[in-house]
This record gives structure tokens, sequence and C-alpha cells, in this order.
């Protein structure tokens, strides 16, 4: 070595699938834990699917007209009229990718606990690689930045500490 710093070569990139073993507090779980946690990924899994597909044939469908603008009722009595829900504004696309996000993440926990190799994990798996090719054929790539559940996009959530025993 004449006269420099030794060079080290880059850290390999992180990579993009769950990692294979379950952590300590999952390994710990017992099989009948483990089934129940596995349920409620795949349950996510079919909800966030669910949420997926509405988006994207929202974003399909013709957008309707403005409503025409009127006076206000007198059996209103001068209230509002009730709120929109929280989607119809966001996105659709937008909607659809924070969806997927959480596809992504139920999809790697099934597989982190019951093996890349086993039936569910397979299937979680098929499901959202067609989920991604239907946000791509509909809206384009989706941003990293729609990590988040979707549930935690479209609903503030308050977060608290539990008192520790």
């Amino acid at each position: 070595m004449s006269g420099g710093a030794e060079s080290k070569a880059p850290p390999p990139p992180p990579a993009e699938t769950a990692p294979s073993t379950p952590s300590a507090e999952e390994a710990e779980l017992s099989p009948r834990d483990r089934e129940l946690h596995i349920a409620d990924a795949l349950g996510e899994l079919r909800e966030s699917e669910r949420m997926l597909e509405v988006q994207v044939e929202r974003r399909k469908a013709p957008k309707p007209a403005p409503p025409k603008p009127t006076p206000e009722a007198p059996e209103t009595g001068g209230k509002r009229p009730a709120p929109r829900q929280a989607d119809e504004d966001r996105n659709p696309c937008e909607v659809a990718c924070v969806a997927l996000g959480s596809m992504r993440r139920s999809s790697d926990y099934v597989c982190k606990l019951a093996g890349a190799s086993e039936h569910r994990c397979i299937e979680a798996t098929a499901r959202v690689r067609r989920a991604e090719e239907r946000i791509a054929s509909t809206c384009g790539a989706c941003s990293p930045a729609h990590s988040v559940s979707w549930l935690d996009a479209l609903e503030p959530r308050v977060s608290f500490a539990l008192p520790e025993n």
C-alpha cells in the first residue's frame, strides 16, 4: 500500500424484500399466535387491495360535472351539508399507491412469518404484483413517499404511550 488510505467498497443496498427470518419477538410467537398474525396480515392485504381497486376504478371513471350552485334551501336552516369522505378529495392514483404500499408490507409480513415457499406467501406476492401492474397501467409509477398505510393517510390518528407497569 503506497501512501493512501485504504478504500472500502460501499455497502450493498438494502434488499427490497422482507428479511427471511423473523425478528426475536416474532420467533417467540406460538404457532397459534403466528397463524393469527398471518391471518391479520392477509386481512390487511385484502382491505388494501379492495381500496386499491376502488381507486383504480374511480380513476378510470369519467369525471362528473361539477355540481351547479343552488341557493340554500330553507329546510336546512342554514346548516352546512354533511362533509364528503376524505378520499373523495384526493387523487385516486395517490390513494391507490398508498394502498399498494400497505399491500407490500402485509405481503412481506406474511412471507416473513409463513416462509417464502409457503402458499400464502406466494399468493400474497402474486396479488401485490397484479396490483402493481394494475396501477402502472392506470396511473404510472408510485413514488416511494406512498409507503405509509392508506388508513394512516386517510384518517388522522392520535398516538399515545401506554404507562409502563
